[in-house]
Parts: structure tokens; sequence; C-alpha cells
């Protein structure tokens, strides 16, 4: 019996995890890079919120991820275990799911 197709939902979570992941750079830099060039902007000692990234750095991450070559993109979801990623983009006003 064939196992279930695992889709894995990239979400600001996981870009963090592998930005800072060594595996994840050597092959995914170009696209985790433009995330950790971006600057993040300071957490509140107030309230106890942590220090966040800017959302339109997050779809920059993922529109890269999306348009990587086919080669890569199968790397990738080998690496994460998964047969399917979804990929959910803000444009112009609309979120779109993307999967690869």
């Amino acid at each position: 019996m064939a196992a279930p197709p695992r889709v894995i939902v990239v979400e600001h979570a996981l870009l963090n995890r592998l930005m800072v992941d060594p595996s994840y750079q050597a092959d995914f830099g170009g696209c985790l890079g433009q995330l950790r060039a971006s600057k993040p902007t300071p957490g509140c000692r107030k309230c106890g919120r942590s220090m966040t990234r800017d959302a339109a750095d997050y779809n920059a991450a993922k529109l890269c991820l999306i348009g990587l070559p086919q080669a890569l993109r199968d790397k990738l979801k080998q690496k994460l275990g998964a047969t399917t990623l979804r990929l959910i983009v803000s444009q112009n006003g609309r979120t779109s799911p993307f999967d690869i």
C-alpha cells in the first residue's frame, strides 16, 4: 500500500529554521540569503514580542523557492521528507497557494 502524500506548508517558522541550518545554505542560500540579509524589526521588552521580519521578505524568499529549477525543488522536498511543498504567497493584495 502506498504511503499518503506528505504536504508541507512552508511558513515563516520553517524558513527561519532553514535560514540558520548550514546544510540548506549550500543549495538554497540564494533564496534564504535574501531573508537573512533583511533586517528584522526589534522585539518589544514591554509585551515580550520577539524580533520579526517583514512579510515582504518572506514572500520574496518563497517566490525565489518557487522559481528554482525542478532538480533543486526535488532536492528540497527530499531533504524535508515531503512529496509536495505548499507556499502561500501574498501579491497585489491577494493570497495565492503554490504547490511545488
